[in-house]
């Protein structure tokens, strides 16, 4: 009995190790699968210590999700000055607070009235097909492969869900990779970004 259980755990081992690996929670669970109550592009109107006010323009709805998302006009955003408007990793914490920068923000609504509770990336423009999010000089190779999932779902309206990330065959390079559907096979897999494999 203990030696078929021992081998029926080795193959599941050996099969999650084959499997290609999946994208972060940030992209996995909070994007691709709707996991939030609104993800929208817009322009920061107003900024207190306590407030960031967007104007919507845009929302993306992943095409893959079960939960309903809002489509607000405006969004206030819960914030205070010790708040991270963008994911600690991304590095400035004061690159987005200026009234006019554009933003793409992914909150959920507050306990409190109508303050949402979230988080915003800066981006370049507000067309949802070619906008690009700024991200600090000092990223890690591993942050920007997942900005370049973030960005091919947006791009794509909320139609691309599936990724992921894989070593290059020579083992030269990280890759992001979306597949064609949710069976994820490697085989089907398009690569958008590659950065070297040796790089921090």
């Amino acid at each position: 009995m203990r030696r078929r259980l021992s081998a029926a755990l080795l193959s599941i081992t050996v099969f999650l190790i084959a499997l290609p690996a999946s994208a972060g929670d940030l992209v996995w669970e909070r994007i691709m699968r709707n996991n939030h109550d609104v993800m929208a592009v817009g322009e920061i109107v107003e900024l207190t210590d306590s407030v960031c006010v967007i104007e919507v323009r845009d929302t993306v709805v992943s095409a893959h999700g079960n939960r309903k998302q809002l489509k607000p006009d405006t969004i206030s955003l819960s914030i205070d000055k010790e708040d991270q408007l963008m994911p600690p990793y991304v590095g400035n914490r004061d690159a987005l607070r200026q009234v006019g920068d554009y933003a793409l923000v992914i909150a959920d609504k507050g306990r409190e009235g109508s303050l949402f509770d979230g988080y915003m990336y800066k981006v370049d423009g507000l067309d949802k097909r070619t906008l690009c999010l700024e991200i600090h000089e000092d990223a890690s190779s591993g942050f920007l492969l997942e900005v370049k999932m973030i960005e091919d779902f947006i791009h794509s309206d909320g139609e691309h869900t599936e990724f992921g990330y894989r070593n290059s065959k020579d083992g030269k390079t990280r890759q992001a990779v979306r597949f064609r559907d949710q069976s994820r096979r490697d085989k089907d897999a398009e690569v958008i970004f590659e950065v070297g494999a040796d790089a921090p």
